[in-house]
């Protein structure tokens, strides 16, 4: 698995303060290593359930939503967008790589 670190600029719908990544959390997410994690549903990636300094809506952005429903839909309406424009580049990518992306789920 490679770590990375995606810092997100908020989804509608979601409240400012659980969205936005200040500049004091990007380092911490990005230097955690051997954490807990959980799998995404819809993107797929490990996402750690703890990290010292880093508030929990950042890491369960389902959570922080008013609407766990409408965080879903929102979420499946962006993994789809993202997997129907990927397949444009299938042909290119390894198997690995196809696998690791963003799938067709449909909201809970």
């Amino acid at each position: 698995m490679t770590p990375c670190t995606s810092e997100t600029s908020g989804w509608p719908g979601s409240t400012p303060s659980c969205c936005r990544i200040g500049p004091s959390v990007g380092p911490k997410l990005s230097k955690a290593s051997g954490v807990d994690t959980v799998t995404d549903p819809f993107f797929g990636l490990a996402v750690p359930r703890r990290v010292e300094g880093v508030p929990d809506a950042v890491l369960k952005q389902r959570e922080s939503w008013k609407s766990p429903a409408d965080y879903d839909a929102k979420a499946s309406q962006l993994a789809e967008m993202f997997a129907d424009n990927f397949e444009k580049y299938e042909d290119e990518v390894s198997d690995a790589v196809k696998a690791a992306g963003p799938r067709k789920v449909q909201a809970r």
